[in-house]
């Protein structure tokens, strides 16, 4: 049996089986995570069947994605709330209306990006019933703004310290 996978980095979002009687089993991460389901191709057929999980293996799946994301949610708001306490909670009050202070600034791109993050999470929620995201676009959209923020925000903690 062959196995190829596919992915960024350490990421598998596709894992394919090419099987030794001539069928090929393909697991894709959003569908086997959300709905518990694998593609197979039975030898010799040109349609693909999706083969569904038992009831079981889905309630199973249910609580592993409703456990990420209250994990994802509960982090992200305890980053904010970190973000938060050093940019309100540390120093003089009137830093904060300094444009200049670098800090300041890290601070706050950061905190964004933990809001943002927060807001992804919630939009990741698989609701039980479809098996489909809250909203996959802001899911998407704001985990990229998110590590964009953290991005900057390393890159100008990076000139602070140059």
């Amino acid at each position: 049996m062959e196995e190829r996978a596919e992915g960024a980095g350490p990421f598998t979002t596709r894992l394919a089986w090419h099987l030794s009687g001539g069928g090929t089993a393909v697991w894709e991460s959003p569908l086997a995570r959300r709905r518990g389901v694998l593609a197979v191709r039975p030898p010799g057929a040109t349609a693909t069947r999706h083969t569904r999980a038992d009831a079981v293996a889905i309630t199973r799946l249910r609580r592993l994605s409703a456990t990420a994301a209250l994990a994802f949610v509960i982090g992200g708001a305890l980053f904010a709330t970190g973000s938060a306490d050093a940019r309100f909670g540390a120093g003089d009050a009137t830093e904060c209306a300094r444009p200049r202070n670098l800090g300041r600034w890290i601070v706050a791109v950061n905190q964004l990006g933990s809001v943002l993050f927060v807001v992804s999470a919630i939009a990741a929620f698989t609701r039980p019933a479809t098996g489909s995201p809250v909203n996959a676009d802001i899911a998407n959209r704001d985990t990229l703004k998110g590590a964009l923020c953290f991005c900057l925000a390393g890159l100008l903690q990076l000139g602070e310290h140059s």
